[in-house]
């Protein structure tokens, strides 16, 4: 018996590929084949009422058979198609005609249609053949309980397909939300693994690199040569890191904007939203981690930053929430805030000291020093890169120590002033 089972798993498994193929072709053609499917049985039933005498005259074949004409060209023109086929089966509805059953079925797809593309057209469409029911309805008269029973079973029917397009179009969304996400996840993971592995350890190899190049003056000419051209090397390899981390998060922050969801009045690419946007979801990122804090975001009306300058706004903030990460004390409250004012962006953060009085903290101190602190305490070469940055293109970055709490205070101008 497990014998058997195991057959037929790997038979299962062996077949696995062409049955996944034929689910990519159906997902992808899946409107073809619906359309396609009614139109032929529109056609076979026309036929059929033709062999039994249900239909003869010719103005009735030609409305079936347009009817499947209109169904089997709607995934190519599928904002006329539908309105065309609801027209038809009204009409023929209107008339008295025996129409196919596959005819009811085309209209309630066109509805569900319709309705996945936008809800008022759905109800726009839905109500053409209850107007056509309610119409025949009224011109045979009767009591008024069996009148207003009769409409309402055939709004019944055809609105009810709305929900349809509705739940169709709902599971999409969430789909297409639940991939961007997953996406969005891979390319943080991404980030995280250049930052941390390959980033840090090109930076920590050029410090390395520049103190043993400043205590050993007596070191051969070509040894120095070949150290320079280490160096440059890692340099290299560091900003071309960090240019790919930049387009990863700047692709992974354009799939975040939602048409629709934008403020009125705002543009589609307004700075302060996507610095909003993206300071937040550094904060829920930290969160998840167990740490505590908040960043806040203010100061509308100001002028927009040029692209240079706005770069390196987008990349500090990421350095400042990295170097929570790998040094804050999640335990103790974290502050950032971005502010523009009059003469550029203020970028502020506080945040506590992680290892205290450790062992790693010394090996470090034994390294560079910057205004007295150091290299541990204010987050490596990054920051000391971004001072160099700031100071170039016209702005200034202070970094402050009172024991274990660390604040910096970066002034990014809107445009560059050399």
């Amino acid at each position: 018996m497990m014998f058997d089972i195991r057959n037929a798993l790997h038979t299962h498994m062996r077949r696995s590929p062409h049955v996944q193929r034929l689910h990519r072709l159906a997902a992808r053609h899946w409107l073809a084949v619906i359309c396609l499917a009614l139109a032929a049985m529109t056609i076979l039933e026309t036929i059929g009422f033709l062999a039994y005498g249900i239909i003869s005259s010719v103005p009735d074949i030609a409305l079936c058979l347009t009817s499947a004409l209109a169904v089997a060209l709607l995934p190519k023109f599928p904002g006329l198609m539908p309105w065309l086929s609801l027209a038809i089966y009204a009409t023929g509805d209107v008339s008295a005609i025996t129409m196919p059953s596959a005819m009811f079925l085309t209209t309630l797809f066109s509805i569900a249609w319709l309705t996945y593309h936008s809800t008022w057209r759905g109800f726009a469409g839905a109500a053409i053949p209850v107007a056509a029911s309610t119409a025949i309805v009224l011109s045979e008269g009767g009591y008024p309980p069996w009148i207003l029973a009769s409409i309402t079973q055939y709004a019944c029917w055809y609105f009810s397909f709305m929900s349809i397009g509705l739940l169709v179009r709902k599971t999409r969304e969430y789909e297409s939300l639940k991939a961007r996400q997953t996406k969005r996840q891979l390319s943080e993971r991404l980030q995280v693994h250049l930052h941390d592995s390959a980033a840090n350890d090109l930076a920590y190899a050029i410090t390395m690199i520049d103190l043993y190049d400043g205590t050993s003056q007596t070191a051969a000419d070509d040894g120095r040569e070949t150290m320079v051209a280490v160096r440059n090397a890692c340099d290299d390899a560091l900003q071309q890191i960090r240019k790919a981390i930049d387009v990863i998060r700047d692709e992974s922050e354009e799939q975040e904007v939602l048409p629709g969801h934008r403020q009125p009045g705002k543009s589609e690419f307004d700075p302060l939203d996507r610095i909003r946007a993206m300071v937040d979801d550094h904060e829920r990122q930290l969160q998840s981690l167990g740490f505590h804090g908040i960043g806040i975001v203010s100061g509308d009306g100001y002028p927009m930053p040029d692209t240079e300058t706005f770069d390196v706004l987008v990349s500090f903030i990421n350095e400042i929430y990295g170097n929570i990460i790998k040094h804050a004390d999640p335990e103790e409250y974290h502050i950032v805030a971005v502010q523009a004012a009059p003469n550029g962006v203020v970028v502020s953060s506080s945040n506590t000291r992680r290892h205290k009085d450790s062992d790693v903290e010394s090996e470090f101190d034994t390294g560079s020093v910057m205004d007295g602190t150091s290299t541990f305490d204010h987050g490596g070469t990054g920051l000391d890169r971004y001072r160099k940055q700031l100071e170039r293109i016209g702005g200034t970055l202070e970094i402050l120590e009172d024991g274990d709490e660390w604040t910096t205070k970066a002034l990014i101008p809107y445009t560059v002033n050399p």
